[in-house]
């Protein structure tokens, strides 16, 4: 009977103990809720007096040293100086002329035409180049200037590599044409970043720079190239020269200059490994008789020229004058002038260099403004507003070079020679 009794009132009041077990497990969680909360607190608080602390010991250092607010003012416009000169900077970078990308085989059959315009230059300037093994396409050159692979693929270039290999070929003419111009007497090697598969797989190490590679910045575009060639040394200032006129920027990255070997077959011309003169230069007594020029120059009656240097006509002993005969034949007779002393010994150099070609990012085009060419001049982004100004930022090229300088929204002007 108690039994039946029991299920009876737990049937009654069933939904009463399901509302008190709710209860129970709500003041528990409660408890617990509470609990972290207040070790939360006690955290919190810890890390807030923590806080005080650090900033009153700045505010009242034990020193006594206290940080001057106008000093602080006063990093703040050196920090606001600084991104306006950043801002400024890439004015004076040139963007260079922008190419509407070409077809694949439009710019192979460029591409064919500007390596034989080089390949004829130097060899009307009498400038030596590298040998390239031979083509399985119809087209043969002495050197294809890094672009070998590129030319002798038979399916064409692919059309997401033309943009670069089109800027790249741009590039390499550029430097090249430079070094003709300077008059230099060979060019050894030019590399360049790979772009195509074909570049990455070839086995050519003397065509492709992986040392360093292509990269962006903030403002510009920047391009690595390595060049070596042979020249005097009037060859190298007319090459950094031709460099410094160029209306983008070319960085010299490295510079390594050592004697040529006595094998380069750039080393003759006239008067063997010297050059006109050689090492010995225009030497010795003139009507004398004996050896002048040394390892190469021009000698009385002799060729010009020869393997070591211009010796006495054939048939015309030489007699080398004792000092005493010598002097004797200045002061006295009359008959001979001071003997000539060399004042400079001037060989081949080879010389290797390492560039990088600047081009400024173009800004993008504003909502609603159309035009291929838009862009080209377009200014710079703005200088953040109420910012110091600063002296001196008249867009000039940095001291020691000879970048032309520009103005935002004008082409860019003629370089300046140096004060």
């Amino acid at each position: 009977m108690q039994k039946e009794l029991v299920i009876y009132y737990l049937k009654r009041h069933a939904l009463i103990l399901v509302w008190l077990l709710v209860a129970a497990g709500f003041v528990g969680y409660g408890y617990v809720f509470m609990t972290g909360a207040e070790a939360g607190k006690a955290n919190q608080g810890g890390a807030f007096e923590e806080v005080k602390a650090r900033r009153e010991k700045i505010s009242n250092p034990s020193n006594n040293i206290k940080i001057d607010p106008e000093n602080i003012a006063k990093i703040q416009d050196e920090v606001n100086e600084l991104d306006r000169l950043i801002i400024k900077a890439g004015t004076v970078i040139s963007a260079g002329v922008e190419h509407e990308p070409m077809a694949g085989n439009d710019f192979t059959t460029h591409m064919v035409s500007v390596i034989k315009q080089l390949n004829k230059a130097a060899k009307e300037q009498r400038v030596g180049l590298p040998r390239d093994p031979g083509s399985k396409s119809d087209v043969q050159f002495p050197y294809y200037f890094t672009f070998f692979e590129v030319i002798t693929k038979e399916h064409g270039v692919s059309e997401d590599k033309v943009p670069e290999l089109q800027v790249q070929l741009e590039d390499v003419e550029t430097i090249i044409n430079i070094l003709l111009r300077s008059r230099v007497q060979s060019i050894e090697l030019i590399q360049r970043n790979p772009v195509t598969k074909e570049d990455v797989a070839a086995n050519r190490p003397n065509d492709y720079l992986i040392e360093r590679m292509k990269y962006t910045n903030s403002v510009a575009v920047v391009r690595p190239y390595r060049i070596k060639f042979r020249c005097l040394s009037g060859g190298i200032a007319k090459s950094l020269s031709g460099f410094a006129r160029e209306d983008l920027f070319y960085v010299v990255r490295k510079f390594e200059v050592k004697q040529a070997g006595a094998n380069s077959a750039a080393s003759g011309g006239m008067g063997g490994e010297g050059g006109m003169g050689g090492e010995g230069g225009f030497g010795g007594a003139p009507g004398g008789g004996e050896e002048v020029g040394g390892e190469g120059g021009f000698g009385g009656g002799a060729a010009l020229g020869g393997g070591g240097g211009a010796q006495a006509a054939a048939g015309t002993p030489s007699v080398p004058l004792a000092s005493l005969e010598q002097l004797i034949l200045e002061n006295h007779a009359g008959l001979a002038t001071p003997k000539a002393k060399n004042i400079m010994r001037e060989k081949l150099l080879e010389v290797t260099v390492d560039l990088d070609v600047i081009r400024r990012l173009r800004p993008e085009l504003p909502d609603g403004e159309a035009g291929a060419d838009a862009n080209i001049n377009a200014p710079g982004p703005a200088p953040a507003p109420n910012l110091p100004a600063m002296a001196g930022t008249n867009n000039a090229a940095p001291p020691g070079t000879n970048a032309p300088a520009t103005v935002p929204g004008t082409a860019p002007v003629t370089p300046q020679p140096k004060q």
